[in-house]
């Protein structure tokens, strides 16, 4: 625990410095020679260096109690983010990707919070002006906040390291102005929380928030969201052969396809749980 407390303040402390302009940061460091801890902490724009890293320092303090022992987590705050992982979750500057790296194009629906019902039509109209402003500025904005009317105030943020195009993507999601998505067409935000005087919705590769007051630069630590990268169930053992069955099938599969097509290369993704997805590949000369 010692050695993730480490990187995760190294993480937090570059994504506090000033010169750091989306306050957002990424670390790996080695735990064996074959094995490497990964870890990200991201703040929201409207916060100063300072609150940013005091917001953080926060956030890294609750891990043990709900992170402890197990080989990733993340922890979702209003304000602030950290997420730490086995496997490189986020793109490096200048690293290749490869294109049947599902896990960085897909922006999966983690978790949303709606609170304060509404019934002010005029609130409602605001709120779709501004859901409309933010659609439009994800074009070519890595994070934005704004207000309508000084009746409601909204910001999103997106995770620093994604290209521009997944950023619009995102967005729309999140929004709910978009009329098809690829895989999260939940349209949480808008299609739950319209009667709602503050609302917020994350997804693995951005935020959304609006409220009716004015939450700019206030820290903030409600509503908050934990997410492990492990299978628990009850029963431990039923989780490994649960996995090893999955697997076992997948490998199967994959290999019969690979032998099928010309070109003798297949990937596939299988659905864990709303969580977790694997990911496999087959490929002969």
């Amino acid at each position: 625990m010692r050695l993730l407390f480490d990187a995760m303040n190294e993480t937090a402390d570059e994504a506090a410095r000033p010169t750091t302009g989306n306050k957002f940061a990424t670390r790996q460091t080695n735990i064996s020679g074959f094995q490497r801890l990964y870890c990200l902490a991201q703040c929201t724009p409207d916060l100063s260096p300072n609150d940013c890293r005091t917001y953080l320092r926060t956030v890294i303090g609750d891990l043990p109690w709900c992170c402890e022992g197990k080989q990733g987590g993340r922890v979702l705050y209003p304000n602030c983010n950290v997420r730490y992982g086995l496997y490189p979750f986020y793109r490096s500057e200048g690293e290749w990707v490869p294109s049947d790296s599902q896990f960085s194009e897909d922006s999966n629906y983690l978790y949303h919070n709606c609170k304060t019902n509404v019934t002010d039509s005029a609130f409602k109209m605001n709120l779709e002006t501004l859901l409309s402003y933010m659609s439009s500025n994800a074009m070519n904005r890595m994070d934005y906040y704004e207000g309508v009317e000084d009746t409601v105030y909204g910001l999103f943020m997106f995770r620093g390291d994604l290209p521009s195009r997944l950023c619009q993507q995102c967005i729309l999601n999140a929004s709910g102005l978009c009329g098809e998505c690829v895989k999260n067409a939940t349209h949480e935000i808008s299609s739950k929380c319209d009667s709602f005087h503050e609302a917020i919705i994350w997804y693995s590769q951005c935020m959304l928030r609006y409220s009716n007051r004015h939450f700019f630069s206030q820290v903030e630590k409600n509503p908050t969201f934990e997410i492990l990268n492990l299978i628990t169930t009850s029963d431990p053992a039923s989780d490994q052969d649960f996995f090893t069955y999955t697997l076992t099938k997948t490998l199967v599969n994959v290999t019969e396809a690979a032998r099928d097509r010309n070109e003798r290369y297949v990937t596939k993704s299988t659905k864990l749980n709303d969580l977790q997805t694997l990911y496999t590949l087959a490929q002969c000369t």
